[in-house]
Formats: C-alpha cells, sequence, structure tokens
C-alpha cells in the first residue's frame, strides 16, 4: 500500500519543526543533512566529495572508503615503482628501449637517455610523495570517523560545539544540539520503542547516535557502518514523531494542570 501523502503544513502542524527539512519538505533524522549543494537531504551525511561529484552518506560511504583506500594503495605502488626504478639505474646502468612499440612512441630519442628518465622518475615520485602525504591524512581521518562510527559532519558539529561550551557556559546552556532532531538512524530506531516511555527529554539533550559511538567497540561500529544502510520510511518516521509530540503535549498539560492546582 503506497504512503499516504502529506502536506508541508500539516508536518509542520503535528512534528516538531527541529524534525523537519523546510528545504526538502520530509522528516529528517539525527544523522541526516541538506546538501545546499546536491540540494537534497542525505541519510548518515558525510561530507559532499568534490572529487566524485556526489554526497557521501549511508547508501556509498563504503564505496567511498574502497575508493579512498584504493587511491592510497595506487600511489603508493607507482611511487615504489619509480623509485626501484632509479635504484635499477643506478644500480645496473641504463637499458634504455628495448621493444619496438618503446621505440617507435619515443619522441626525438629521449628513451635512451638516461639524464632525461632518471629526471622524470624523479619528478614522478616527488609528485607520488606529495599525493601520499594528502591521501594519507585523507584515509586516516574517514578511518578514524569509520571506527568510531562518526562521520565528518558529525565530529565537526561535536568540535564546535567544544568550543562553544569553552568560549561561554552561557551559550553552552542554549546549544542548538537541543533543537536537533531526536530521530535516530535505521539501526536504533528498532530500539528506541523502550524509549518512548520516559526517555524523550533525554533524545533532545544530545543525538542519540554521540552517546551510543562512545559505548561501541571498533568491531561493532565497523558491522554497523558498513551493514546498516536502510533508510527509515517517511511513513513511519511521521507515526513515530506524531505519537511522541501528543505524548510530550500531555506531560505538559499536566505539569501545568499541577501547577495551578498548587497556587
Amino acid at each position: 500500500m503506497p504512503e499516504k501523502a502529506r502536506s508541508f503544513l500539516e508536518l509542520l502542524r503535528d512534528i516538531n519543526p527541529a524534525d523537519l527539512c523546510p528545504e526538502c519538505k520530509v522528516i529528517k533524522t539525527a544523522r541526516s543533512r541538506h546538501c545546499s549543494i546536491c540540494n537534497q537531504c542525505v541519510e548518515r551525511f558525510d561530507h559532499h566529495c568534490p572529487w566524485i561529484n556526489n554526497c557521501v552518506g549511508v547508501k556509498n560511504h563504503n564505496a567511498f572508503m574502497l575508493f579512498v583506500a584504493a587511491i592510497w594503495v595506487k600511489i603508493v605502488i607507482h611511487g615504489s615503482l619509480n623509485i626501484l626504478s632509479i635504484v635499477n639505474t643506478a644500480s645496473y646502468g641504463f637499458a634504455g628501449c628495448q621493444s619496438e612499440l618503446c621505440t617507435e612512441l619515443c619522441v626525438l630519442d629521449t628513451c635512451n637517455q638516461p639524464v632525461i628518465y632518471v629526471a622524470a622518475c624523479v619528478v614522478c615520485m616527488l609528485i607520488c610523495i606529495f599525493y601520499f602525504l594528502l591521501s594519507s591524512l585523507l584515509l586516516y581521518t574517514h578511518v578514524k570517523n569509520y571506527l568510531a562510527n562518526r562521520t565528518t559532519s558529525e565530529r565537526l558539529a561535536s568540535a564546535r560545539r567544544g568550543r562553544d561550551r569553552t568560549a561561554s557556559q552561557s551559550s553552552a546552556n542554549t546549544d542548538t544540539s537541543a533543537l536537533s532532531s531526536s530521530i535516530m538512524s535505521y539501526s536504533d530506531f528498532e530500539d528506541s520503542k523502550s524509549m518512548l516511555v520516559d526517555n524523550t527529554a533525554e533524545l533532545t539533550k544530545v543525538p542519540a547516535t554521540e552517546k551510543q559511538s562512545s559505548r561501541k567497540g571498533c568491531c561493532i561500529n565497523i558491522w554497523k557502518m558498513s551493514t546498516h544502510t536502510k533508510i527509515v520510511p517517511q511513513e513511519r518516521l511521521y507515526k513515530y514523531l506524531a505519537d511522541r509530540s501528543v505524548e510530550i503535549d500531555e506531560a505538559e498539560l499536566e505539569f501545568s494542570y499541577g501547577a495551578d492546582a498548587a497556587k
């Protein structure tokens, strides 16, 4: 059965605006972000990568990790071959072109010049060293995030909140994380039923993924990041948030009635 279509005004009426994306007009989760370049919300948003001209999210995060690792391995192999060529030339002398194809493609007989050959190998080796440093930093950063079950966006947001708390205690009391979505990722959504009773206030303090990721081991984090790639359907998110908002309203009403009775 297809999901019931609801207007954005209906969502604003039934759901906390902090749980909605005004651009995409959808319900967002704690790990989703709106990409201004792609102009759409991405579940478990990591960052927008200009090299692949796409966002890195829950559906392609594993492929992106393999892509970064493959680039690093390729640079290491290429640089090692250049070093090996220089060592062999210095040890056994320059052999030059030894095949007909090499002779045909050689321009102005430069392939048979040992100085030009060694200079080309040195230039390629320096380029490989430069990109090796950059790719190593990139690979280290993303592997560290992957092992912690965190995204680049979440780590940057945590760093900003830490600086805000250090700068001013008053600003920490009004942290924007309290206004972020209380919906979790699909992997944690199945375990959220027990939180519907009396844990709604705690969920709004810090995104659930931040509290849970610090308690998990590396193996569990890798398993969650690599296998939990489903997205919670919008209809299910709507039912969860609509029911939760009703419970919160009733609790607030009971509290206000009790305060009035005490006067």
